[in-house]
């Protein structure tokens, strides 16, 4: 019922998933989280590399979109 109104993607907005978790997780303050900057950057790095430099590892983004506001209002990403 209420599915319909979301939509999902895959890598449509890898950076804004990456700002998006480092903004709402944290362990006991904003800030403080598992995707430090530093990897973020080490996670885009790789995507930026030829396929075969990167021995089949790929990062990735899935996100969820509110139909009717267009916002980007979850996501996860991954390998």
């Amino acid at each position: 019922k209420y599915a319909s109104r979301y939509r999902l993607s895959v890598d449509e907005a890898f950076h804004d998933v990456v700002r998006m978790t480092q903004e709402h997780t944290f362990t006991h303050q904003p800030g403080d989280n598992w995707l430090s900057t530093e990897l973020a950057e080490m996670y885009a790095a790789a995507g930026r590399l030829p396929e075969a430099a990167r021995l089949g590892v790929a990062f990735h983004s899935v996100e969820l979109w509110h139909r009717a506001s267009g916002k980007l209002v979850a996501g996860e990403i991954g390998y």
